[in-house]
């Protein structure tokens, strides 16, 4: 397996985010990445990036014993982005985000991402990810096994609806908009993929996304984010983790 950019990571400040599909962690960590001043740091995108190759290699995700091998033909990367944040290239090629978030990639990760192997070989990645650098990272299990440590862990919930909102819009960004029949089916289509990938993520044996004992649970409902961003702000503030 080739995962390249591996430190050992030294003593910095991690604040987790973990959530399910849609439920705004992104938007959330970004912005609370900024206020801090740290890094953001998607830990989904490594998974993603897996979900991508095993579609683009045609290799069933279902299948642990042939995601392993890609692992081990391909090279995975992250890089430090200019504004702050992070992305994953593969194999020398740095993916968009509108390759990661496809359906079918999203669909393909959920199933990649439940094996137990798959998940081992990519712990220590995430764990030293961009040493010396304070993080917001987000993810669906970091405040539970990847960053059990962390200084302060947020688990973030929003409504189904709302949740299938966000994320028929996160597929209509840089694409032509959507004519109506379209929109509608789509939105079929997303309940569908969030209700499996829900139950996927929740019910797999290993790193289940389900909140740590000591996370603080947020409803990411109807607040506008700057409102969330704030109350997380203070969060890490009143935990002396500024």
């Amino acid at each position: 397996m080739v995962l390249a950019g591996l430190m050992a990571a030294d003593s910095r400040i991690i604040i987790t985010v973990d959530g399910l599909a849609g439920s705004g962690k992104t938007a959330l960590s970004r912005e609370l990445a900024a206020r801090l001043g740290y890094r953001h740091f998607s830990t989904g995108q490594l998974y993603r990036a897996l979900g991508y190759l095993a579609l683009k290699e045609r290799v069933c995700p279902d299948n642990e014993d042939s995601v392993l091998k890609l692992l081990g033909q391909h090279e995975i990367k992250l890089i430090r982005t200019e504004d702050g944040g992070s992305a994953v290239a593969v194999d020398g090629h740095r993916l968009s985000e509108v390759e990661l978030h496809q359906p079918q990639v999203s669909d393909a990760t959920s199933k990649a991402a439940a094996h137990p192997a798959v998940r081992s070989a990519l712990l220590q990645m995430q764990r030293c990810a961009f040493p010396g650098e304070n993080l917001v990272a987000e993810g669906r299990d970091l405040g539970t096994v990847v960053f059990p440590d962390a200084a302060v862990k947020f688990f973030i919930t929003a409504d189904e609806e709302v949740r299938s909102a966000r994320r028929l819009k996160q597929l209509s960004e840089g694409t032509d908009k959507l004519a109506a029949d379209g929109d509608n089916l789509l939105k079929k289509q997303l309940k569908v993929e969030i209700d499996e990938r829900d139950r996927r993520d929740a019910s797999r044996k290993v790193a289940p996304a389900v909140p740590a004992d000591d996370a603080i649970i947020i409803d990411n409902s109807r607040q506008p984010l700057t409102a969330v961003v704030q109350t997380m702000y203070d969060a890490v503030a009143k935990n002396g983790a500024l």
